[in-house]
C-alpha cells in the first residue's frame, strides 16, 4: 500500500479541520469543501483553463460546465453554479445586451466563492455579492424561489427580467444550483419539479467543450470534437 508522506498527511488533516460542507436545500445537494481535498480556492482558480476555452467567443454556461467538470476530475471537488439574471437596468455589457450570466461556485470553510475565469479583469475568487455587483452593478439581487412561477417562466423564454414585480423592485435576480444544471431553461425545469440531474453528464460536458473551445468556423471543420476528445479524454 502506498504511504503518504507525513508532511502531506498533516497538511490534509489541517485542511480538513477547517472544512465545512455547504448545502443547497432546494436541491438536497451538498458542495465539497475544497479543503477536504487539500486544495484552496486560490489554487483552483489559478489552474482554470483559459487557453482551451475561447473566453471572448464562447457561451458562459458552456465554460462553467467544463470548468466544474475539471474540478471533479482534477480535485474530486463537486461545486455549484450561480446564475445571474438581468433587467433592462443591468443587462448592458459594452455593446451587448445580456439576459443572464453564469459561473462556477465552490465552497471553502463554509463560505461560497465564485470562480469566474472568463474575464481577464477577474484575477481571484469572489464572494457572490462582489461578483453580482461586478456584473450587475448591484449586490442586492433577488433570489428566485420555486413558487415564483412568473419569474421561472422567464428562464424558459430567455429574456430580461422585469424591474418591478409583485415581490418588490429589483435590478437583478439570481439562483445557485447544482453543478450539473446546464442552462437557464434547465434551472426552470428543475424548479418546476422536472427531472434535471444534479450531477454533471459526460455528453453535456463534451458538447459544451466543443462550443467553448472553438470558433464557428472551427466547429464547421470538426476541430472542436478533436480538441475536446484530447482535452477530456473521451468523445461522443
Amino acid at each position: 500500500m502506498k504511504v503518504l508522506p507525513t508532511l502531506l498527511l498533516s497538511t490534509l488533516f489541517s485542511f480538513a479541520a477547517y472544512a465545512y460542507p455547504v448545502s443547497i436545500p432546494d436541491y438536497n445537494y451538498r458542495l465539497t469543501d475544497v479543503l477536504d481535498r487539500g486544495v484552496t480556492k486560490e489554487q483552483m482558480f489559478s489552474q482554470m483553463d483559459r487557453k482551451t476555452m475561447k473566453l471572448g467567443n464562447s457561451v458562459c454556461a458552456n465554460r462553467a460546465l467544463v470548468w466544474l467538470n475539471d474540478f471533479n476530475r482534477y480535485y474530486g471537488v463537486h461545486g455549484a453554479k450561480i446564475f445571474l439574471f438581468y433587467t433592462d437596468r443591468t443587462g448592458g455589457e459594452g455593446s451587448k445586451e445580456w439576459w443572464y450570466h453564469v459561473a462556477p461556485v465552490i465552497a471553502e470553510r463554509g463560505q461560497l466563492y465564485v470562480l469566474d475565469a472568463g474575464f481577464t479583469f477577474i484575477d481571484q475568487p469572489l464572494y457572490p455579492k462582489v461578483w453580482m455587483n461586478l456584473f450587475a452593478k448591484n449586490s442586492e439581487c433577488k433570489e428566485i424561489q420555486a413558487d415564483e412561477t412568473d419569474l421561472v417562466q422567464l428562464m424558459h423564454e430567455g429574456r430580461q427580467f422585469p424591474t418591478y414585480t409583485r415581490y418588490g423592485n429589483y435590478n437583478c435576480y439570481y439562483k445557485i444550483v447544482p453543478e450539473g444544471i446546464w442552462f437557464p431553461q434547465d434551472v426552470a425545469q428543475s424548479l418546476e419539479g422536472g427531472y434535471v440531474p444534479n450531477e454533471i453528464q459526460p455528453k453535456n460536458v463534451f458538447d459544451a467543450c466543443v462550443e467553448a473551445a472553438t470558433t464557428n468556423i472551427g466547429r464547421w471543420f470538426g476541430n472542436g470534437k478533436d480538441k475536446c476528445k484530447k482535452y477530456l479524454g473521451y468523445s461522443f
